[in-house]
């Protein structure tokens, strides 16, 4: 929202108007919009909270993907679901499945093709044209980006508007003829949306602020787990990884003893410890 502005868990007497969300971090109303040309708030003294509690839920269903909300950008780390959108920016489809299917390929994309192992590609192809044609009309035209020669394929990027790739046709390459066997979307382009309207964020004695964009990116469900949790006992039915500053990751737990349990027996019995 844009009427009530929080304590920023982040700078030190800074205030923003989307509500703190990673744990231990405290939710307090500080500001409500109230401009009767004169002064622009009210200072609010409620009592603020801790984000979760030993563990806590999180439910964005009041929110929809592509929704754009305003906010007092004063650098801050926006929600995981939220991106700022104060410039073009190329998005992975796999991570935005929900807003690809809003925008899809309408302000641009990049596309992978897989080429049949018939027709092998090499790295110069990367800078070159690739085309497809029907007689001498050219309905698809786009320039290389990079090559992988390990999966035979490349990749392209286009422009707004375009299409990918047609299988049922050869690909043109300088002298060389490809065969196109499979295409993905791997990317796909959000534009730079400017704010149409003007805010006065004013404050005496100190410089004027700025109010940017966000834009709901993706929904996120999940639990929230705080940094330290005491719990009696803990199953995991499928693979429990770990992974620290200290040490190497360890993907799977459970393998990694099961490993060290089998090497440990096969020791003792070399030494005549367990038959």
């Amino acid at each position: 929202g844009n009427d009530i502005y929080f304590l920023s868990p982040s700078i030190t007497g800074g205030v923003q108007n989307l509500a703190p969300f990673e744990q231990t971090e405290i939710i307090k109303p500080i500001l409500q919009v109230a401009d009767d040309g004169v002064n622009n708030a009210i200072v609010l003294n409620y009592i603020g909270y801790t984000v979760g509690g030993e563990i806590a839920t999180n439910d964005t269903s009041d929110i929809f993907v592509g929704q754009i909300v305003e906010f007092f950008d004063e650098g801050q780390k926006l929600p995981p679901n939220f991106i700022g959108v104060s410039r073009e920016q190329s998005l992975v489809r796999e991570d935005y499945l929900e807003l690809y299917n809003i925008f899809g390929k309408k302000y641009g994309f990049t596309e992978k093709i897989a080429l049949s192992s018939t027709t092998k590609v090499k790295n110069s192809a990367v800078g070159a044209r690739i085309q497809q044609k029907t007689g001498n009309k050219i309905n698809y035209n786009a320039r290389v980006l990079s090559v992988n020669t390990a999966e035979n394929s490349i990749t392209v990027e286009h422009g707004p508007n375009l299409n990918q790739i047609n299988l049922s046709q050869s690909l043109f390459l300088g002298d060389s003829i490809l065969t196109p066997e499979s295409t993905t979307v791997e990317k796909f382009v959000v534009p730079e949306i400017v704010n149409s309207t003007s805010k006065r964020i004013t404050s005496v004695g100190s410089a004027s602020g700025k109010i940017s964009l966000a834009m709901v990116a993706k929904t996120v469900r999940g639990v929230s787990i705080p940094r330290k949790i005491t719990v009696k006992e803990l199953e995991v039915t499928d693979k429990l990884q770990t992974s620290t500053n200290e040490a190497d990751t360890l993907s799977d737990i459970n393998s990694e003893v099961n490993t060290l349990k089998t090497n440990l027996e096969d020791v003792q019995r070399k030494l005549g410890i367990i038959s």
